[in-house]
């Protein structure tokens, strides 16, 4: 089949969304470990943080921390994020349109139920979700989830405080839905309108045997670990909501760490998928 190819190698545009992957994990864990120091004021802020020092802080609060750090060397760590992380959504839209060629690729030979494209309200939809998903980031590290000064450069002991809150938790409802919506057409089109590699072979070349059904395993595997992580991601993110809605502070702080690893875990089953299609078809 003219169609499907082993062995092309990496290529430079996944070595660059791998790099950037890397670079998005070291930043999230360079912003957790309070390598940022505190600002200047953060000994009278209005709110104490949310869990005794030396314990799990909520994220925006790290964000909040290197902001406004008295070490102008880590003031930028959190756009720095923004920017990896609309290169990960880069990556998002890579994945999409390879999958939607594939499908097309697929279709070209055979006929069915399937069909041959998508209706665009699912391509508009996935952009929509992908911008609401950068614009939600945006409004997090922008607007901070508690008091700040209202003015940075008034050092003196008497502070006027501002509260943006409302704003933040907008942002944080727009990144983590949006992304979790953003990736459920990706889903479907990559479990139920495109082949798998080997089973789109066999169907080219003849009746399935025995050695192809096998081949076919780990397609399946990776079918069951993109929607497992979409599942896990979805699961956690509920369970964020409520812990935060009933104000059990502890329990989302640290479900909100688990819900950043599925986040990172989804972003990975991308680049995997986007690789794989790459090895196996000429687009």
């Amino acid at each position: 089949m003219a169609l499907v190819e082993q062995g092309r190698g990496t290529d430079t545009t996944h070595v660059l969304l791998a790099l950037n992957y890397v670079c998005l994990c070291v930043s999230f864990g360079l912003i957790v470990s309070d390598l940022c120091g505190l600002p200047y004021w953060y000994g009278r802020r209005v709110h104490p943080p949310i869990t005794p020092d030396g314990h799990l802080q909520f994220l925006s609060e790290h964000i909040m921390r290197c902001k406004y750090s008295s070490d102008s060397r880590w003031l930028d760590l959190p756009w720095v994020v923004v920017y990896l992380f609309n290169v990960l959504l880069v990556q998002a839209l890579y994945t999409w349109v390879r999958l939607n060629m594939v499908m097309q690729m697929q279709n070209a030979h055979f006929t069915g139920s399937r069909g041959v494209r998508l209706h665009p309200l699912l391509h508009v939809g996935f952009a929509v979700f992908l911008g609401i998903s950068l614009l939600g980031l945006l409004i997090v590290v922008e607007f901070d989830h508690d008091y700040i000064p209202a003015d940075m450069t008034d050092k003196a002991s008497a502070i006027a405080w501002v509260d943006r809150s409302r704003t933040h938790f907008f942002g944080v409802v727009m990144l983590i839905g949006g992304y979790f919506v953003l990736h459920l057409p990706m889903i479907y089109v990559y479990t139920l309108r495109v082949f798998s590699a080997h089973d789109y072979t066999c169907m080219c070349n003849g009746p399935v045997v025995d050695s192809a059904r096998r081949a076919s395993r780990p397609a399946m595997i990776r079918r069951g670990l993109y929607i497992g992580s979409e599942s896990v991601y979805f699961l956690l993110l509920c369970l964020f909501a409520i812990l935060v809605m009933i104000g059990f502070n502890a329990g989302a702080v640290t479900t909100e760490y688990v819900l950043l690893l599925a986040f990172l875990c989804v972003a990975f089953m991308d680049l995997l998928v986007s690789y794989r299609l790459l090895q196996w078809y000429r687009m």
